[in-house]
């Protein structure tokens, strides 16, 4: 089974901290990528 890794930063408290998302297709990794990005 191949995942789908989605790597953002998020700001809390002043600082940038690596948040990960992991998927097991790419459809519902666009989809979620898609409602990051906006």
């Amino acid at each position: 089974m191949e995942l789908f890794v989605i790597k953002r930063k998020v700001s809390g408290r002043g600082k940038l901290r690596p948040d990960l998302w992991v998927f097991r297709d790419k459809k519902q990794a666009t989809k979620w990528l898609n409602f990051i990005i906006d």
